[in-house]
């Protein structure tokens, strides 16, 4: 029996959402925090979810195919889901009612609450005063150069082990107003500055998981299990420089939540210690070459994070990488912009990661090169729609373990299945397209050149 029926025209405007990506997702399970009025627009968007014609299993050139009936099935029955979680989780609401009760009332001896002492006010306004702390988390978008990368990787190791190590162990004390004073001197002498910038509520959220974590009795296990995994978090680390601090704490948080034996206060106290302000602190504490970073860091400690059993990546160095569309004129055209490189001699390339970085309004896609620098073209041209804040993995079938480079080096990246090789000596060129009607920017930033190895 035919099943022409499957087959349905392209139309610009409509979004296609792949059915593999759906059935077999590459991402794991997430929680999400919205807003009332987020909520409102995603439960009208699902509407759009229970059109067949939404999801395709294949492109072809003039048409493309929806799912089968017993995949449809399979996508109504997970819409179906998503629209029950849309209305609201108590369970889970609750659930992180109580957990917040645990980690912000940690009691101690005489009965009083750790993080609801009095005499912590008067503390944190000081800091305030002082600089110490600030309001505001303004670290996400911030990244080091790639020479740079693997110290401040180390650095921010190191930094959170500091932490687990030298807070509260020496003292045995769970007083927050005396522990906050005791990490502050212990930063500066570390850091190199008393003034610090730390965002003060994800400080303080620090200090009283801590506690919890000491509390419960789970401190040494904490310990053991972060040293075990130095190697790994350092690259995740280092990986994510590439792009930015918040791609960095993504990549550190992916190794983080994959550690057995840890509760998940566990992971929330050392997912804190890898966050942007954390990385933030240790690139200035590099910066500043005090004893303790110049002590921290190892020379070649990264040299291994870009390597797998038949492929290497390169980072291509930054602000090299970006490639910036500037639409914002309004008018009927394409803005255009290219990436150029040196190709290695004699390698060959056998793999891009690239993500755009910011910017919104008109459809981005890979590109054939428009000439705006020299090199032979890496991407022909396409019709992928890039989303901001997304990575991507663009690579040649069957020349290297694809899924390793990319769980290594991109981990939840898009795989796109159309690199064209080039072989060095020479330039690559990596082309972008921004348009055609309407407003709009993006920045996309090439981070990594992979190329074959023998295994």
């Amino acid at each position: 029996m035919s099943e022409s029926w499957r087959n349905k025209s392209y139309y610009r405007p409509r979004v296609l959402i792949g059915t593999n990506a759906v059935l077999n997702p590459q991402f794991g399970d997430s929680i999400v925090c919205i807003t009332g009025a987020e909520q409102e627009v995603l439960r009208n968007l699902t509407q759009y979810l229970h059109r067949r014609s939404t999801f395709v299993d294949d492109y072809g050139t003039d048409y493309y195919t929806t799912p089968t009936n017993a995949e449809w099935d399979s996508i109504q029955a997970i819409v179906a889901d998503l629209e029950e979680k849309l209305m609201g989780c108590d369970d889970w609401t609750q659930l992180l009612t109580d957990i917040l009760e645990q980690v912000t009332c940690c009691c101690e001896k005489d009965g009083t609450c750790a993080t609801g002492s009095p005499a912590l006010q008067p503390v944190v306004e000081q800091y305030m005063d002082s600089g110490a702390m600030q309001a505001e988390d303004t670290y996400g978008d911030g990244y080091v150069v790639d020479a740079k990368r693997c110290a401040v990787a180390q650095l921010t190791y190191w930094q959170a082990w500091e932490f687990l190590t030298e807070v509260i162990q020496p003292t045995q004390n769970a007083l927050s107003d005396i522990l906050v004073p005791a990490v502050m001197v212990l930063l500066a002498s570390m850091i190199g500055t008393p003034v610090l910038g730390i965002p003060v509520g994800l400080f303080l959220a620090v200090i009283w998981s801590l506690i919890e974590v000491w509390t419960s009795g789970s401190l040494q296990g904490v310990q053991n299990a972060y040293y075990a995994n130095e190697n790994d978090i350092i690259c995740a680390l280092y990986i994510g420089l590439s792009v930015s601090y918040r791609s960095a704490e993504g990549q550190a948080q992916e190794v983080i939540a994959n550690i057995d034996g840890l509760s998940p206060v566990d992971k929330v106290l050392l997912h804190a210690m890898v966050a942007p302000w954390a990385i933030a602190l240790a690139a200035k504490a590099h910066e500043n070459a005090t004893d303790w970073a110049l002590s921290n860091v190892t020379i070649g400690a990264c040299d291994d994070c870009l390597e797998g059993d038949d492929w290497y990546a390169i980072a291509v160095e930054q602000p090299d990488g970006d490639a910036f569309l500037d639409h914002s004129a309004g008018g009927n055209y394409w803005a255009e912009a290219d990436v150029c490189g040196s190709l290695l001699s004699g390698e060959t390339v056998c793999g891009v990661v690239f993500t755009p970085v910011e910017g919104v309004g008109l459809d981005c896609a890979p590109m054939a090169g428009h000439g705006l620098c020299t090199g032979d073209d890496l991407f022909p041209n396409t019709s992928t729609i890039l989303e901001t804040g997304k990575l991507y993995y663009a690579y040649t079938l069957f020349t290297h373990d694809d899924d390793q480079a990319a769980d290594t080096l991109c981990n939840g990246a898009e795989k796109l299945n159309y690199l064209q090789q080039q072989t060095g000596p020479g330039d690559w060129r990596c082309g972008f397209n921004l348009g055609w009607s309407g407003v709009g920017t993006r920045l996309v930033r090439v981070q990594f050149i992979v190329y074959e190895k023998s295994p």
